[in-house]
């Protein structure tokens, strides 16, 4: 279930330069380059003429030239040139997509356009404020993104996929689940339970009161906020907090790319204690990433019709893929009149189609 009409992150900013960039998001092929003014063009990754890839071509000022048959688009999509004729049917203009910069990512768009201005871009602070350190990688994931959905907002998985960094069981601490249309927040609290390993060197104490707040919005943006203090505190000046966030990206319904930081408010200005905190924490990720493509693999091996169970701690995963569902049924329910008139297109004669004529 591919949702379309939400924001995702394509690429960091630092990655589109004035060359083309291709990838493949949300089961669109995307070709993205830096114009001449430094802003970002986005444009599908297929010529309208034969299907070539027109990553494959070059760029020449803001325009795409195709390597097959030299056709030349701009970053609006729009076929501006094709070698050995005056006449461009609009036939021949390939999609744009709406972009947008902000924290050091590109977003993109790839559902209706005209949505896009009505939804802000996600917003990860933490990134790009001097209140907080830390660091940020991607990983390309062969799994749902739907499994990774799911792996965040059920934390009580901490203690058996990664022992040496969270030892305390959880499971017996509920967290309270509250769900609205877009949005699902499922809050923890934890008194009196062994500080995380990779913590106590920064913060000087074994047992913490510990509050964990892990959130959910479409597209595929995950949050999970860590409030610390020593057990039986209740003064906020001594409470630190932890931001860990995945914002997850589909590739293909069976692939994804998964944006994942560790952001601290303490201990700043400290980059060994920044550097070791990423390295540990990129363990922890890639021992999730091997947990979600294993479920992957097990899910094409046995079936859609092997059935699972769901348990007390599914709770806010399965909010999550109801909402995803509603969101994507919403979207195919939306786009099946434009699906007929499209069809119904294919009818024409080409010369009926370049002029416009309406079906009856």
């Amino acid at each position: 279930m591919l949702v379309k009409n939400s924001w995702y992150i394509a690429a960091y900013s630092n990655e589109i330069k004035r060359e083309l960039f291709a990838r493949t998001l949300v089961g669109e092929p995307v070709l993205m380059y830096r114009k001449l003014d430094g802003s970002i063009a986005a444009i599908a990754d297929r010529c309208s003429h034969r299907r070539v890839s027109l990553s494959r071509g070059k760029l020449i000022d803001d325009r795409v030239q195709c390597t097959y048959h030299g056709l030349e688009f701009n970053h609006a999509g729009e076929c501006v040139r094709i070698p050995g004729q005056d006449a461009i049917p609009q036939r021949a203009c390939i999609r744009s997509y709406p972009v947008a910069e902000k924290d050091g990512f590109v977003w993109l768009w790839p559902g209706d356009a005209s949505l896009a201005a009505d939804h802000p871009v996600p917003d990860y602070f933490m990134r790009s404020s001097p209140r907080y350190e830390g660091k940020t990688f991607f990983t390309p994931v062969k799994g749902d993104y739907l499994l990774a959905i799911e792996n965040l907002l059920d934390l009580t998985h901490l203690p058996h996929v990664h022992p040496q960094a969270f030892e305390a069981d959880i499971s017996n601490f509920h967290p309270k689940v509250k769900v609205e249309e877009n949005l699902i927040t499922a809050t923890r609290t934890l008194s009196d339970v062994p500080n995380l390993p990779m913590y106590i060197p920064a913060m000087g104490i074994d047992r913490v009161d510990r509050i964990q707040v892990a959130t959910f919005a479409p597209g595929g943006n995950l949050r999970v906020d860590s409030i610390i203090r020593p057990v039986g505190s209740d003064d906020l000046s001594k409470a630190l907090t932890v931001y860990i966030f995945v914002q997850v990206t589909p590739e293909t319904d069976t692939t994804h790319f998964a944006y994942t930081g560790l952001y601290r408010d303490f201990a700043l200005g400290n980059p060994a204690l920044t550097d070791k905190l990423h390295e540990e924490f990129i363990e922890v990720v890639l021992q999730d990433t091997s947990i979600i493509e294993h479920q992957q693999r097990n899910h094409e091996q046995d079936g859609s019709d092997v059935k699972v169970i769901d348990i007390l701690v599914d709770h806010a995963s399965l909010a999550a893929r109801r909402i995803v569902r509603r969101m994507y049924e919403q979207e195919q329910a939306q786009a099946a009149p434009a699906a007929l008139q499209k069809k119904a297109l294919a009818i024409l004669t080409p010369e009926q189609a370049a002029a416009g004529t309406r079906l009856q």
